[in-house]
């Protein structure tokens, strides 16, 4: 789609953490009561920042302009997909979803 994307990001081989109520997402590890791990934890937050981040630099080597730098809306949707069955539901939207462009509010010929 020309102005959005979707994914899915799979969590494997992770176990488990108690996060006390007290740290969120938008914390450091350094300031949280949580031990130090070797890469940190990242929360969705965290990573889809990241994933901004690095496509705006990309983009701005490549192109130069920071009139158009602001590529990236400030929230996002997610969704945590608990089944196979949603799971396929997610992945035919997505596969579809180029399909529907011409009916995007935004489309212009």
């Amino acid at each position: 789609m020309p102005n959005h994307i979707h994914g899915i990001i799979r969590i494997e081989n992770q176990d488990p953490i108690d996060v006390p109520q007290h740290v969120y997402g938008f914390e450091t590890i350094e300031n949280s009561k949580r031990p130090k791990e070797r890469r940190g934890r990242r929360s969705l937050l965290g990573l889809i920042k990241g994933f901004k981040s690095v496509t705006t630099r990309i983009f701005l080597r490549h192109y130069n302009s920071y009139e158009l730098a602001a590529l990236w809306q400030a929230s996002y949707y997610d969704e945590v997909i608990r089944n196979e069955e949603h799971y396929t539901r997610v992945l035919d939207y997505i596969d579809q979803n180029p399909m529907r462009w011409a009916d995007d509010k935004y489309f212009s010929h």
